[in-house]
């Protein structure tokens, strides 16, 4: 079974095409055209490392990284500009909008 379908049926999907992640305290809107993740009104701009390898950056200044591995998305913080929670969020919509 992929793990990314089985994800996906998690997300919600608004009506502005932003995905959002119900699972976590917190919740990120995705906006996959800008690449970007917004939660708690700070907007972050998310780059490609590799095949479901992310970085996160605020203002151009990386504050974390999120991987999807072994069927879990997950989110590292780098530092304190961000929390383990918001990074969390973030990686769970982020795969979750991008799932196949």
């Amino acid at each position: 079974m992929d793990l990314r379908n089985a994800r996906n049926r998690y997300s919600i999907a608004r009506s502005d095409g932003v995905y959002v992640s119900p699972i976590m305290t917190l919740s990120a809107a995705i906006d996959l055209q800008n690449k970007s993740a917004t939660i708690d009104g700070v907007t972050y701009a998310i780059q490609d490392l590799g095949e479901d390898s992310f970085t996160v950056l605020r203002q151009g200044v990386p504050v974390g990284r999120i991987v999807y591995t072994f069927g879990t998305a997950n989110g590292v913080p780098e530092g304190n500009a961000i929390s383990e929670d918001a990074i969390g969020a973030i990686a769970e919509a982020w795969f979750a909008a991008t799932a196949p």
